[in-house]
């Protein structure tokens, strides 16, 4: 996975670059142009911005169990930190991010990267 790790992963803002590692290596898309955020889908040019935009955010969770899936804000009160958390189940990932599009994005990578091993 472009040689990313786990710190590098939790340390990217939202935008082009988490949506281009998003769209090729969680959901299979094309990259037709990196810089304005266009990939392949469905056969067409098409922008998506995943860590910035619910609707695009959903449909990663679309690619996992939807059953085994978690996204809650939590306060400052919790235990994990206040913020927004996405949680794979089954791979206890936990991520505390400024909102659910971010978290459910780096959420998706890290067990992306855990299940290539």
């Amino acid at each position: 996975m472009s040689k990313l790790d786990r710190a590098a992963i939790l340390a990217m803002e939202p935008g082009r670059e988490l949506d281009a590692l998003i769209a090729e290596h969680v959901m299979g898309f094309e990259v037709a142009n990196r810089e304005y955020g266009v990939f392949i889908i469905d056969g067409l040019n098409k922008q998506w911005e995943p860590s910035t935009d619910i609707a695009a955010a959903w449909e990663i969770v679309g690619k996992f169990d939807p059953e085994g899936f978690i996204v809650n804000y939590l306060g400052e009160l919790s235990a994990w930190g206040e913020g927004w958390h996405a949680v794979f189940c089954y791979n206890h990932h936990v991520h505390k991010c400024s909102t659910p599009e971010e978290a459910i994005c780096k959420a998706a990578l890290l067990a992306k990267l855990e299940s290539e091993g």
